[in-house]
């Protein structure tokens, strides 16, 4: 009988074993929610953007986001702001860790940004890596892509100036000619009709 209730009983630890095994596993790979998203996916160069990474997780997680370069591929990071371990009003257990990165680039072209990986570790200190999809962003030229650099736009319709010809240098001569022939003639007549100065007698 004794025998019998110490074979029931290690039976029962090693069922109670291997539920629990089965449940951490279980529990390990249920993986942190994580959302990233972008305001547009579609800018112009040297257009900034801004791309958020949202993490969702129990409360008492451990969150551990990577450090970043100054570049991820082609885009450069212009500023990263982040918001960790916030509550979620209509769920007190759980809560929001956010990182916001503000992006712009020179180049063009459907261009990726590659997916993001964080660390979480639980109540039970189990660590486990979220990751994310990459993301592919368009980029375009500020010249629109159908328009033709090879050919010049229409300018502005030209108006003709009016230039002085040889005709009306010709009239500016005879005018000056005619006001230099009036200003003689009526010195030469101003002389003319003078009145001759008297002489005294003593000059005799």
């Amino acid at each position: 009988m004794k025998v019998f209730e110490f074979e029931h009983m290690i039976r029962c630890m090693l069922l109670f074993a291997l539920w629990t095994s089965l449940t951490s596993v279980s529990l390990g790979q249920q993986p942190a929610d994580l959302r990233v998203q972008t305001d547009r996916n579609e800018i112009q160069i040297a257009d900034p953007f801004k791309l958020e990474i949202e993490l969702l997780a129990q409360k008492g997680t451990q969150v551990n986001f990577p450090s970043l370069p100054n570049t991820i591929g082609s885009f450069e990071v212009l500023n990263i702001e982040d918001r960790f371990d916030i509550p979620i009003t209509n769920d007190p257990g759980m809560r929001n860790w956010t990182r916001i990165l503000t992006l712009e680039t020179i180049e063009t072209g459907e261009l990726k940004i590659a997916g993001f990986e964080v660390s979480v570790t639980d109540l039970q200190n189990r660590t486990q890596f979220a990751r994310s999809k990459p993301i592919t962003i368009k980029v375009s030229s500020v010249v629109e892509a159908d328009t033709d650099l090879s050919k010049f736009q229409d300018l502005a319709a030209l108006h003709d100036v009016e230039t002085a010809t040889s005709s009306s240098f010709g009239w500016a001569w005879w005018a000056t000619g005619a006001a230099a022939i009036a200003l003689a003639f009526g010195g030469l007549l101003l002389l003319a009709t003078r009145k001759p100065r008297s002489v005294s007698p003593s000059v005799w």
